[in-house]
């Protein structure tokens, strides 16, 4: 063999092994029936057992583009490095390598049907890769490519589901039908979310969505035929597929040129997710209306906290364009735009509650945003990426003490009793009043007694016991829980003995902050010191 001859034979060698995928030459295939102008693509795949559990493995890839000449043939299909694709942006292929991919499986035979120009031929490639072209009568529409390949009657199994693999990864958005085994693979070009838009030009379409992965996932393709797949952070919380007949592969088809086309896709996809895509979730979010539980709506506030959360700008200059446009419900039904949000949080007066309740009800009188939610739900978790003064609180963290019957006489032995026994301990009680604390959504209901530094007002659960008895220490309003199951026998205990029921009643108060000895023993000396002066007048 000649130098030339051994140097044509490493190049078709290297080239034939250069795919890391063998299978791969299915993407080839069908890559030169589109850019023939084919109108659909059919590949089958068929056995005929033989002896011995073996027998011929068939791959049949048919198309109906524009076929071939003897010219065609003998300078492009068996010459390597020879392409008609180059600076036709209408064809994928650029480096006339793809045909040579048949080889990566090892078929035994590549048979080649076609017609052009009013003649027909048939080229057998054989195992060596040495091959032969030959006239035919019958008239060929399109081209046909047959493998055949001796196997194990068990291998075919695996064959054909990778087979089917590959051309659904690689072919999965071509705009030509693809068919295998009689089904057709095609996928439209869409992304895995509720909230997406699309956008088209001449040779480009692009589509983008908003996605909670944190890892987007990212497609590039050209005609459908996929160049790259894969996750990475690009903009954010934005998953996208674009398809531009401008992009395109390496020479090793496992990556995307990164050239001026490219740089013009991305550009394009930056656009939406700075721009439509943002603007789509809130008109989802406002359509969504206000007469409807903000949870059912849970995927499009699971996105906002994503879109909120990710990107490569502030969410201050993220959100500037969308100041106006409503997307939560406040508990009176009302929508609540993104601007009144974010003053609410920069003055430390935005909250999440349910509707319907007295804590909610009671924060909305004095200012506050109460949005409809509930802990570690989407929508809370949206109001949290909110820039603002501190962390969005629950309603549920706060309790009132609802106006209680006017102070019967028969209960002003216990309320009088409480007053004066606190006070000799040495707790800043300014006054005593009755309420009702069992109420809905009321965190306080098994209280006998709360505290507020005024009454009436929104208090912190937290806070909800604080008695302070140093010098600093500023009084406190003691509400009784005109509910709780032992305010009645409380009431009638202090009909006998008033300080030992203050005594008791102080006890379950202060039990909710810390009661040592010492407090303990303060009390009970307050309590029977006052019964002895009641008890020797």
């Amino acid at each position: 063999m000649s130098d030339r001859r051994l140097e044509a034979a490493d190049a078709l060698e290297t080239l034939v092994n250069q795919f890391a995928d063998p299978m791969s030459f299915l993407r080839e295939l069908v890559q030169n029936a589109i850019d023939a102008g084919t109108p659909e693509v059919e590949v089958r795949i068929s056995f005929a057992a033989g002896e011995g559990g073996r027998g011929l493995l068939n791959v049949q890839i048919d198309d109906w583009g524009e076929g071939m000449s003897a010219e065609i043939i003998d300078s492009k299909l068996t010459r390597l490095f020879s392409s008609t694709k180059e600076g036709d942006f209408t064809k994928i292929g650029k480096f006339g390598i793809g045909f040579v991919s048949v080889f990566a499986v090892k078929p035994d035979l590549v048979v080649v049907d076609t017609s052009r120009d009013g003649d027909s031929w048939r080229v057998i490639f054989h195992a060596d890769r040495s091959f032969e072209r030959l006239a035919i009568d019958a008239p060929v529409d399109g081209t046909k490519i047959r493998l055949v390949k001796e196997v194990d009657a068990d291998e075919v199994e695996a064959f054909t589901v990778r087979a089917g693999e590959v051309l659904r990864y690689w072919c999965k958005h071509t705009r030509v039908p693809i068919r295998f085994q009689g089904e057709a693979i095609n996928q439209p070009l869409v992304v895995d979310s509720p909230c997406q838009v699309s956008h088209s030009e001449a040779g480009t379409e692009v589509v983008a969505g908003l996605t909670v992965d944190e890892q987007p996932a990212f497609g590039f393709y050209n005609q459908g035929l996929t160049l790259l797949e894969g996750r990475a952070v690009h903009f954010g919380a934005v998953t996208f597929k674009i398809s531009s007949r401008y992009l395109e592969h390496t020479l090793t088809r496992d990556n995307v040129l990164r050239d001026e086309s490219y740089a013009k896709a991305m550009a394009l996809v930056g656009r939406l997710a700075r721009e439509a895509l943002p603007a789509r979730l809130f008109e989802l979010l406002a359509n969504a209306g206000a007469a409807e539980p903000a949870e059912e709506h849970a995927q499009l506030y699971q996105l906002l906290a994503a879109w909120l959360r990710l990107g490569n700008d502030t969410v201050e200059a993220r959100l500037r364009p969308f100041a106006e446009r409503p997307a939560f419900v406040a508990v009176d039904g009302q929508a609540v735009t993104v601007r009144r949000c974010l003053e609410a949080n920069g003055e430390g007066e935005l909250f999440y509650g349910a509707a319907g309740e007295p804590v909610s009800a009671a924060l909305v009188a004095r200012g506050a945003l109460v949005v409809r939610g509930v802990a570690g739900s989407a929508v809370v978790r949206a109001l949290e990426a909110l820039p603002g003064k501190g962390p969005v609180r629950a309603a549920a963290r706060y309790c009132v003490a609802l106006p209680g019957p006017a102070v019967e006489e028969r209960w002003r032995l216990l309320t009088g009793a409480l007053v004066t026994v606190m006070r000799d301990a040495g707790y800043k009680v300014r006054e005593l009043r009755v309420g009702h604390l069992d109420y809905p959504g009321s965190e306080v209901r098994g209280r006998l007694a709360v505290t507020q530094r005024d009454w009436g007002e929104v208090t912190a659960i937290a806070e909800a016991a604080l008695l302070g008895d140093g010098l600093l220490a500023r009084e406190r309003v003691v509400v009784l829980n005109a509910d709780h199951r032992d305010f009645a026998p409380l009431v009638a205990l202090a009909r006998r003995e008033p300080e030992l029921a203050a005594y008791l009643a102080a006890k379950d108060l202060l039990l909710r902050q810390e009661l040592t000895p010492e407090i303990d023993t303060r009390l009970a000396e307050a309590a029977w010191e006052r019964r002895c002066r009641r008890s020797t007048r």
